[in-house]
């Protein structure tokens, strides 16, 4: 409803500065949508207001039992956002665990900055398949290294699917998928099923 709100009316809604709007564009104006999916409408995260609502969702849903987040496309978002709110979801429930979603990038850096207690290790469930894919385990090996190496910073979500990937069985095909789930629970990690 914030969004229609300021669609309908123009840069004087009270919600206007809440979303990138492209006021002058061709047909209308056009709010900043997320990687080119037209439902998904951009947040300014630079407006203290927008801040100040997502930290009154987290908590709303905090109070409720909710005990961990996966903030989706974590990547997208300015690391001072987030770590402007989790500090005090924190110091509320601190029992909450925050899952960033990153694609890549330095994991340890990111984790830091944004505050998170995790991230998603992408470089090691695209290391897992097609390595076993391929059989070759050079990008694995290197892959594993890596994942050594952030588990003395922090202990990265690891997975070999979820929903926004082809499915492991898809990819490499029944027999190896087991030898991915074999990888998956006898690595480092907070390992997900999906």
């Amino acid at each position: 409803p914030y969004v229609l709100d300021a669609l309908a009316n123009g840069p004087g809604s009270r919600y206007a500065d809440w979303f990138p709007i492209e006021w002058n564009a061709p047909g209308g104006p056009r709010p900043k949508v997320f990687e080119g999916h037209g439902s998904l409408v951009a947040l300014n995260h630079s407006n203290p207001e927008v801040r100040d609502y997502v930290a009154q969702v987290i908590e709303y849903w905090s109070a409720r039992g909710v005990d961990a987040w996966r903030l989706d496309a974590a990547y997208s978002v300015d690391p001072t956002f987030w770590a402007a709110i989790l500090p005090t979801a924190r110091e509320r429930h601190p029992h909450l665990w925050f899952l960033g979603e990153v694609i890549h990038g330095d994991y340890p850096a990111l984790v830091e900055s944004f505050t998170y207690d995790s991230v998603t290790q992408y470089e090691l469930w695209k290391a897992i398949w097609s390595s076993l894919k391929e059989e070759n385990f050079f990008e694995l090996d290197h892959s594993l290294q890596r994942h050594n190496e952030f588990l003395d910073a922090f202990v990265p979500n690891t997975f070999v699917g979820n929903h926004d990937v082809t499915r492991i069985a898809t990819q490499i095909g029944h027999e190896k998928s087991v030898l991915a789930l074999v990888l998956l629970m006898t690595l480092g990690g907070v390992p997900s099923i999906y």
